[in-house]
């Protein structure tokens, strides 16, 4: 057995926030604290640098005791994630103990210097986008034990989430629908798509789900499972609907939130279906799409002409087979993104259920934007430049060139006039870079007042032409002596056999040197 294997399980063990790190300074196992405080799952942590979540200003000070591999005492300041702002930065106290006779193993373990509020609202902002989602995430241990489940789940189940975690993922099943659980198939289950289950909430109304997980053996042997699910009740009740009397069908479906309508296919010449049309509507489904009920006796083609041919087809598939599908997608003609559940009974006809999810969908896109992008400047942020860093660096893109810079000045700035003041001096240098440098080149913001730019196949020539621009940059800020400045420091990879992180090293210690030395730099 591996020395990381053995000693993963031991992490787990500890109450406070602990990762084990190998030489390189990747993660290879983390605890449940560790996943909680950063708001990331083991999927997304394994395998990354521990620099991924050291601030910026002591990232210098960390590789060089990892250099010697003494982390033993080394005390540093961590960041949450990347949505966190540099305001709510997360001081941490860590410290590293060699727990292997190898000398490559590590077990990192940080403890906070902080008050719990900070941390409280930090979590809050990062995990605000999360809780607005319709649909629930959870992780289960393989024993089904739940050891994280998302706030909305209250919204959905009634239950909060100390309600929940440390139980069993069974124990909220319906026992009237599931009499016997041990003949439930969880081995197929647990990593299995669209697999539907039937919860009783705490009001003890039934609440009929579809849940997507995963199974996953880390490299440790950890085994666990992530999964997600969403509220399928009304979808279900509407299915099971269409086999009733048509009175109890049609007072369901006014009723529904959900929209509905009822379809016939429309065939060509060659028995090919090519078309369908409109049976039936709810109100709920003229609301959603925005389409007016008299649609009724029409068929798609004439109400959105320019229909995009897989809708046809997938909902042909339905009609012909009678096997339903669920799915999401966007609609071009209406500009909404849908979840859609199609059923057949009658052969040549389908019903539709229609959730319009355009806003979730946004909400998605917005959280997968502030993983990339620095919330203020909106150039990229450390994670993002740090796997461009990694991806970039190959031979075609040598000589491969860092360019460090740090705003001098900007602590004495917000000090004395306000944040406020400094931030805009960020946002204007942050624009002013994108006038400099070119297209393909990859400008971040590490953090605070610190910025790095990546240049794939550039010469010291092309830097310094490049530097010189950077400082003919005339910055608006200039107020009671203050005179906005920035110090600069490159490196560039030449040949293969240069380590990156040596150069990025580089940079940032000329950029310091010029730091020291520079008097006043005015833009």
């Amino acid at each position: 057995m591996m020395e990381h294997e053995k000693y993963a399980n031991m992490i787990e063990s500890i109450f406070d926030v602990a990762c084990l790190l190998d030489c390189n300074g990747k993660i290879v196992a983390v605890n449940t604290w560790f996943e909680r405080f950063f708001q990331r799952l083991a999927l997304d942590i394994l395998g990354k640098s521990v620099t991924d979540f050291i601030c910026s200003s002591e990232l210098h000070q960390f590789l060089v005791a990892t250099e010697s591999k003494k982390i033993e005492g080394l005390y540093l300041s961590f960041e949450g994630t990347s949505v966190v702002t540099q305001e709510d930065k997360l001081q941490l106290l860590g410290w590293g103990h060699r727990i292997s006779e190898e000398p490559w193993l590590f077990c990192v373990v940080l403890k906070e210097k902080v008050d719990t509020s900070i941390r409280e609202l930090s979590e809050v902002r990062l995990s605000s986008l999360i809780n607005e989602m319709h649909e629930v995430i959870y992780t289960l241990l393989p024993d089904l034990t739940v050891t994280y489940i998302s706030k909305n789940v209250f919204s959905m189940l009634g239950y909060n989430q100390s309600e929940v975690v440390g139980r069993k993922f069974i124990d909220f099943l319906d026992p009237t629908e599931y009499p016997d659980l041990q003949s439930i198939p969880w081995a197929d289950i647990k990593n299995s798509d669209d697999v539907e289950l039937c919860f009783l909430s705490k009001g003890l109304s039934k609440v009929w789900v579809k849940t997507r997980i995963r199974m996953h053996t880390s490299e440790q042997g950890v085994v666990y499972s992530q999964g997600i699910f969403y509220d399928i009740t009304e979808s279900k009740a509407a299915s099971l609907a269409l086999a009733v009397s048509e009175e109890r069908y049609r007072l369901l479906v006014t009723q529904m939130q959900d929209g509905l309508a009822i379809h016939e296919l429309v065939f060509d010449s060659s028995h090919q279906p090519t078309d369908y049309r409109f049976l039936e509507v709810n109100d709920a489904y003229a609301k959603i799409t925005g389409l007016s009920k008299n649609i009724v006796g029409k068929t798609v083609k004439e109400v959105i002409p320019n229909v995009e041919p897989f809708w046809i087809e997938r909902f042909a598939k339905v009609a012909l087979t009678q096997i339903p599908v669920q799915f999401e997608d966007y609609s071009n003609e209406l500009n909404k993104w849908f979840r859609v559940s199609a059923y057949s009974t009658v052969v040549n006809q389908f019903a539709v259920i229609v959730e319009d999810i355009t806003e979730q969908k946004q909400r998605l896109q917005q959280v997968e934007y502030l993983s990339y992008h620095d919330a203020l400047t909106g150039l990229y942020n450390r994670y993002f430049i740090d796997e461009s860093i990694r991806r970039l660096d190959t031979l075609r893109n040598y000589p491969l060139a860092l360019v460090m810079m740090d705003v001098n000045g900007l602590k004495e700035i917000n000090d004395t006039y306000g944040h406020d003041h400094g931030d805009r001096l960020l946002v204007e240098f942050a624009e002013k870079l994108k006038e400099v440098f070119r297209k393909d080149d990859i400008l971040g913001r590490m953090g605070g007042d610190e910025f790095l730019v990546v240049l794939p196949r550039t010469t010291e020539d092309d830097v310094i032409q490049l530097i010189q621009r950077t400082n003919a940059i005339k910055l608006s800020f200039s107020k009671g002596g203050y005179m906005a400045s920035v110090a600069m420091g490159y490196a560039i990879k030449t040949k293969e056999s240069e380590d990156i992180y040596a150069k990025f090293v580089e940079a940032d210690n000329r950029m310091y040197g010029h730091k020291r030395s520079m008097k006043q730099l005015c833009y």
